[in-house]
């Protein structure tokens, strides 16, 4: 074979290499852009896991605190409720790895609230009782497993609140046929423990004890509904301190410190509509 013609077979071989290089790099940025185009633009999510308190969060007629932390991340946060009544740390343990899984979203996560133990703390012979020790490890194991799961994420534990010892009683009588089946007394063990668990981890904790009046009973009365779930005055309470927890040691968090999905309508350019919306 000539050395001209294997040049020209070089220089031919060469130059469908190079296009053949070119439509890859082209279809790869038209499979990104298509893509970019196909995908949900969503803000970052709040996750709250706990028990009735966390389900009840977005009840409108008692000023759910979930319902008010979505109002006030409106358009910088989803708030999203992972709350099961009746469930102590134990129960909450077993489908914690049904609920969080690593990738298992395309969202981000910027906050997790955990909020168990009022359950927990029922009397020894109530089927919702756990043993504190067993409580703390459970507790330390769900903390553990969301914080591997959302390694960006902020963790904030919420301790259990106080109980009208009285009113709950009248209402499980009433309602129930049964006895008062948990104590404030009984309670704030149950409290020590999840703010030694936020110390020993370095985890913010929100001290709802405390915050509801450390069992005294006529703020009780005033912050809990039926002796155990929360009034509007109790989850404005819980609201209000949460909001002060990101303020002051989460500002990275705060919602005037995050980005709008879409622009502000008074910034929006009338004359250049699609680049002022659409452009990132």
């Amino acid at each position: 074979m000539s050395r001209s013609l294997m040049n020209a077979i070089s220089l031919a071989t060469g130059l469908l290499l190079a296009v053949n290089v070119s439509l890859y790099v082209r279809f790869l940025l038209q499979s990104k852009k298509r893509k970019s185009e196909e995908s949900e633009v969503a803000p970052p999510r709040m996750l709250a896991f706990g028990d009735s308190v966390t389900e009840f969060g977005f009840n409108t007629e008692t000023k759910g605190w979930l319902a008010q932390m979505q109002h006030w991340y409106a358009r910088k946060v989803d708030v999203k409720s992972l709350g099961f009544s009746g469930y102590n740390s134990r129960w909450a343990l077993l489908i914690m790895n049904r609920l969080f899984k690593k990738g298992g979203s395309t969202a981000k996560t910027a906050l997790i609230t955990i909020f168990l133990g009022i359950n927990d703390a029922s009397f020894d012979d109530s089927s919702q009782h756990v043993p504190l020790g067993e409580y703390r490890e459970n507790m330390v194991k769900i903390l553990n497993h969301l914080r591997h799961t959302y390694e960006k994420a902020s963790i904030v534990l919420i301790t259990p609140a106080p109980i009208h010892n009285s009113k709950l009683e009248k209402n499980l009588v009433e309602v129930y046929g049964s006895f008062l089946n948990r104590s404030s007394e009984n309670a704030l063990k149950y409290v020590q423990v999840c703010l030694e668990i936020s110390k020993e981890y370095g985890i913010p904790a929100l001290n709802l004890f405390e915050a509801l009046g450390n069992g005294n009973q006529d703020l009780a009365d005033k912050y809990l509904i039926d002796g155990i779930h929360l009034s509007s005055e109790g989850n404005t309470r819980l609201f209000e301190e949460l909001k002060k927890i990101i303020e002051d040691e989460l500002p990275h968090i705060d919602p005037k410190n995050m980005p709008m999905i879409a622009p502000y309508f008074g910034d929006i350019d009338v004359d250049n509509l699609a680049p002022c919306l659409l452009d990132d």
